[in-house]
């Protein structure tokens, strides 16, 4: 019998970063902008970021991405 020669799938990861700020003052939608602009070939940055209540008036920026194994790790 002969084996066919299946492509092997393409291995994608989803990455959830959370942004954490020393101060309540710290503009965050600035940050998100700032990290977005960051490029690699593999990479792509989700549209959609939250900010999270953490305390005290202190929120945090959850952001994700998706990244293609093989060409990011």
């Amino acid at each position: 019998k002969v084996k066919k020669n299946k492509e092997k799938a393409v291995e994608k990861s989803l990455v959830v970063l959370e942004v954490k700020p020393w101060e309540a003052d710290c503009d965050l939608h600035m940050v998100f902008n700032e990290i977005c602009k960051f490029e690699l070939e593999g990479l792509v940055w989700g549209q959609a970021h939250e900010l999270v209540p953490v305390a005290y008036g202190i929120k945090k920026l959850v952001m994700q991405c998706v990244i293609v194994d093989e060409l990011v790790l």
